[in-house]
């Protein structure tokens, strides 16, 4: 009996597989509705035949030529199958969103707890730990400028002047909505609440979202940011040193 159903299985795998040649990557998640201990039996069997390949537990490959040779597991797609299950967010590279010229080689991935994760692909995954289970619904975009907002005096190749010109530009476009922005930044720490506020007010934005943000901070801290007054002209309002 067991052999029947193993054999059954193996047959909805690989017809499964079949069905989608442009599908390339392939998880445990994909066969949910089958015996998961049949399926981890009859994926490795197919990467031991060649016909599939390991690129880590649970996860493979299905290689198909190119004109450089074997295709390779795009590690993006393997991050997210890897975090599909978790809580997380995809943080683009900085220079996405044009707040740095540098071109990062690494993946970046917010979570809600501390997490390690092997490299994949020889592409190293960084994650941080964030509010995300606080920011439900949260765009990459969303995160990666709040991010940048973190670490404004660390970003390469770029100063802070720079980087709140170019997050108020993406808000006054409407490349960041700024409701959105500012609900997304009470679960930040204080000097990113501030600094939100502040770009979102001289931005042209004021609602209660923007109030409630500024009623959220201690009257009596000041973050010393080395504001410039033409970029952030109500930074005083908002504790902005």
């Amino acid at each position: 009996m067991n052999r029947a159903r193993n054999d059954s299985t193996a047959t909805a795998v690989k017809t499964r597989i079949l069905r989608r040649p442009g599908k390339t990557l392939w998880s445990y998640s994909d066969f949910s509705d089958l015996d998961t201990s049949a399926v981890a039996a009859v994926l490795s069997r197919l990467s031991r035949h060649g016909e599939l390949r390991r690129v880590r537990k649970g996860i493979y490959h299905r290689p198909h030529p190119t004109a450089f040779g074997v295709s390779r597991p795009d590690p993006a797609s393997v991050a997210e199958a890897v975090f599909k299950n978790r809580r997380s967010v995809s943080v683009p590279a900085y220079h996405r969103l044009g707040l740095t010229t540098q071109v990062s080689n690494e993946l970046k991935r917010a979570v809600d707890r501390p997490t390690r994760v092997r490299p994949i692909a020889g592409i190293k995954i960084r994650t941080v730990t964030r509010p995300i289970s606080r920011q439900k619904g949260i765009r990459e975009d969303e995160r990666a400028a709040l991010d940048a907002l973190r670490n404004i005096r660390r970003l390469p190749n770029t100063n802070v002047n720079n980087t709140l010109w170019r997050i108020k530009s993406l808000i006054k476009t409407g490349a960041l909505e700024p409701h959105r922005l500012t609900r997304f930044a009470t679960a930040e720490p204080p000097r990113v609440r501030a600094l939100v506020g502040a770009l979102v007010e001289t931005a042209g934005h004021r609602d209660k979202t923007v109030e409630a943000l500024h009623n959220s901070l201690n009257p009596l801290t000041r973050f010393k940011v080395h504001v410039p007054h033409d970029v952030l002209p109500t930074a005083a309002a908002w504790h902005l040193e």
